[in-house]
């Protein structure tokens, strides 16, 4: 007879504990630190041999001080608008290719200048009483929020490449 995988509880009352995990009342956590998994993706692609070992040096130090993926636009590696576009996806946002786009004036005046530059965001159009303004960082909750309190509209977000913002 095989041996069963351990059973995993599927109820509160079966952990004994007050809430089941990812409940409501528990937060949830990454299965990996920022640090984790950048050490992870640094280590696949010294095995992968995608980035020859000499520019993998320099983006392992670039990560030490900000987003690997930073990092690996900086060494040149990968392109700026590639990088926009996963982070998109990877946080369920649209892309906004801002050279394409048609900047709108009423957009461009609802937030104060100094708010955008302090999140690198730019508003790009004003669709239904709703401010849509790409953002570099998605993951920027603070600056996020100071967006939305600095603007009068609802706001709508999409990520475009910080070096169009």
């Amino acid at each position: 007879m095989e041996p069963q995988p351990p059973r995993t509880p599927l109820h509160p009352a079966d952990t004994g504990r007050e809430h089941a995990p990812g409940s409501p009342g528990e937060p949830l956590r990454a299965p990996f630190s920022i640090r984790r998994t950048n050490e992870l993706l640094l280590d696949l692609l010294a095995a992968t041999e995608l980035v020859p070992v000499d520019r993998l040096a320099l983006v392992r130090g670039g990560a030490q001080h900000g987003s690997i993926v930073q990092a690996l636009v900086d060494e040149g590696l990968v392109q700026a608008d590639a990088a926009a576009r996963a982070v998109a996806v990877r946080y369920g946002l649209p892309y906004v290719d801002l050279e394409a786009l048609r900047l709108d004036s009423a957009a461009s005046s609802a937030v104060p200048l100094h708010v955008l530059e302090r999140v690198v965001a730019i508003p790009y159009a004003v669709e239904n009483g709703v401010l849509k303004i790409a953002v570099g960082d998605p993951t920027n909750v603070h600056g996020i929020d100071e967006l939305r309190l600095a603007s009068r509209h609802p706001v709508e977000l999409a990520v475009a490449s910080p070096e169009q913002i």
